[in-house]
């Protein structure tokens, strides 16, 4: 203990910001010295540091907080790149939020307070997305089933749509076709053995392709995501309904996993139907079990 103690260095530094050490500089570089700092507490910190306490309290109070209270801790910095990958229509390693903020806030010239709120806004769309059942909208079932897909790549697209609704450039209506044309895709894709390593880039570009076709060709939101998600070829394609039906005959629905098993099983029972069968739960309490032979993978009642 004695040895060990020996060998400490005591360090002194001071905050003062006319006669000490850039405060900023060295909350970055206890990354690389002490406890591990998310890319979220450091921009958190780059947000608060330059303020007095009265501003820091402010702003902490009417944006940081209520983003913690729609977006959970263990979630924040997913959701900043999120965020950064539909304001800057490319991907954003997590490792580079925090850099990434820096310039946006920079180049953008915008004043801190407009980027945090829309930060904030951006945060309730996210909540819709995680938590659907807790919004009450018209699409949540459509979310429900997405997220138990687990193909997360496609929460910056579904963002741009709801955004695109909050701003009034398309109906909620067609908000709901245009995620369950998402599902559709990202379905049709695990059935016809399509990589998903591509869907990252596909989603996020796709908000800006989007956007040039409203702008050059003066159509709507929904009309110009359908042609741009329809067209897509080679790896990124949309599956046609010929290779669909080709492949789903085949596919080997059994050994999927399981929350794509549970997901096409899901729809096969309760698409256009009135009365709906909570497959997945029913299915987790033994009330249905999944019977396979080698032609065929099917339903059925458990015997009561």
């Amino acid at each position: 203990m004695y040895n060990a103690i020996t060998k400490l260095d005591i360090v002194s530094i001071s905050l003062e910001p006319t006669i000490g050490d850039d405060p900023q500089l060295i909350f970055e570089s206890m990354n690389s010295t002490g406890l591990y700092l998310e890319p979220s507490d450091k921009i958190r910190n780059y947000v608060l540091m330059g303020m007095n306490a009265k501003e820091q309290d402010k702003f902490y109070k009417k944006y940081w907080e209520p983003l913690e209270n729609l977006v959970e801790r263990k979630d924040i910095t997913k959701f900043f790149r999120y965020y950064f990958d539909v304001k800057l229509r490319r991907n954003v390693a997590e490792k580079k939020l925090y850099t990434e903020f820096k310039l946006y806030r920079e180049n953008s010239r915008l004043s801190m307070e407009t980027i945090l709120s829309d930060i904030l806004k951006y945060a309730e769309y996210f909540r819709i997305i995680v938590s659907p059942k807790d919004s009450k909208t018209s699409y949540a079932d459509v979310l429900f089933r997405i997220n138990k897909l687990e193909v997360n790549t496609c929460i910056p697209l579904i963002l741009d749509i709801i955004n695109t609704e909050d701003e009034d450039r398309i109906s909620t209506e067609d908000v709901t076709k245009a995620i369950e044309i998402t599902e559709n895709y990202i379905v049709r894709r695990e059935i016809c053995g399509l990589e998903t390593n591509q869907l990252n880039k596909v989603f996020v570009s796709l908000g800006a392709e989007i956007e040039r076709d409203i702008e050059d060709d003066n159509v709507g939101y929904f009309d110009a995501f359908k042609r741009e998600i329809l067209k897509k070829s080679g790896k990124a394609r949309f599956p046609n309904n010929h290779d669909f039906v080709d492949r789903f005959i085949t596919y080997e629905l059994y050994n999927a996993k399981s929350s794509m098993r549970k997901c096409i099983l899901e729809r096969l029972e309760n698409c256009d139907s009135k009365e709906k069968v909570a497959v997945e739960e029913q299915v987790a309490d033994g009330t249905l079990t999944i019977e396979h032979n080698q032609i065929q993978c099917h339903i059925r009642k458990s015997p009561i």
